[in-house]
């Protein structure tokens, strides 16, 4: 068996699948920035601390608030990472605020990009 290929008639191989992914999420992230969307994506760790999710809570809570009324923003994340989507109007400056208060609220180990996951 082909490592980058699955023998199987019209089936990827993982280095093949993996790659076709890494595709379309470019893609995705490219449509979103044509049309005035940005993200911010915080790479917290595991919240092990109240105070931890306390700092998650306001970063959360300063997005909702950014983003109210505006159209199909979200959240989404993992255990360990939290990915914010800001739709336009003005999604830039909203951007800039979010990053900003990441920065205030990182407790020392956070990563913190402009971008998705």
């Amino acid at each position: 068996m082909n490592p980058t290929h699955d023998d199987g008639p019209g089936r990827l191989g993982p280095a093949e699948l993996i790659a076709r992914l890494q595709q379309h999420r470019l893609i995705a992230e490219a449509e979103d920035a044509a049309r005035g969307v940005r993200h911010l994506t915080v790479w917290h760790g595991d919240p092990e601390r109240r105070e931890d999710v306390l700092l998650l809570a306001i970063l959360i809570r300063e997005f909702w608030s950014l983003v109210a009324g505006r159209d199909r923003p979200a959240t989404v994340g993992g255990n360990d990472y939290t990915s914010f989507r800001i739709p336009p109007p003005d999604a830039d400056t909203a951007l800039t605020r979010l990053t900003e208060l990441a920065h205030q609220l990182d407790p020392g180990w956070w990563r913190i990009v402009q971008g998705t996951p």
